[in-house]
């Protein structure tokens, strides 16, 4: 939680954010808001006929020292009234969420994955999918193509601000065209539309 950012949506009149149950609580208390909390799978009505939903993510929690786990960490998928969605995985591990999530919204168009801060892998798995595991991930969830996130800004793990694209590249490189997944690594920036 950017909380500078929090403050300045939150004072320029921004729409409602929806946070994992018990985030809202925190906001509240940094006078940031409002805020609409949300449990896995549970969702709210968006404006033109579209729900935010929350959905499983495989990660721990914690605010401070001493709250770990005290909140509920989650994704989100924007869902459009005729059924296309976006996922976005926000910080997970790997897990049997992508299988629910697939079930659940058989139409991502559009995958937003993470796989930076992936090393050391003993250390890190259970909270962060790397390359490799976003691959599977974008075929797990159907993903018509996927966008990666979670790199090259803080370093946050033994990979540092590169690696994780650079791997990603190369093993996208090294799938025959017909297998290659349809996975974007944007640069530093850089936007495209979906």
């Amino acid at each position: 939680m950017d909380m500078p950012t929090l403050r300045r949506l939150s004072e320029s009149g921004a729409p409602p954010l929806y946070v994992g149950l018990g985030n809202d609580r925190f906001l509240e208390l940094e006078s940031v808001g409002p805020a609409v909390p949300l449990d896995w799978w549970e969702s709210r009505p968006l404006p033109n006929g579209m729900r935010v939903w929350s959905v499983p993510a495989q990660h721990f929690s914690a605010r401070g020292t001493t709250d770990r786990d005290a909140n509920l960490w989650g994704g989100f998928v924007l869902e459009s009234a005729g059924g296309d969605a976006v996922y976005f995985a926000g910080d997970t591990g790997e897990g049997p969420h992508f299988e629910m999530i697939a079930k659940r919204f058989p139409r991502v168009r559009l995958a937003i994955l993470p796989i930076g801060a992936f090393l050391p892998r003993w250390f890190m798995a259970p909270v962060h999918i790397g390359p490799e595991e976003a691959i599977r991930a974008h075929r797990t969830l159907g993903a018509e193509r996927s966008m990666v996130m979670h790199f090259g800004t803080f370093p946050l793990g033994d990979d540092g601000f590169e690696e994780a694209p650079q791997f990603l590249s190369t093993l996208l490189g090294s799938l025959p065209e017909s297998e290659r997944p349809d996975i974007w690594i944007p640069g530093q920036g850089e936007s495209r539309d979906f």
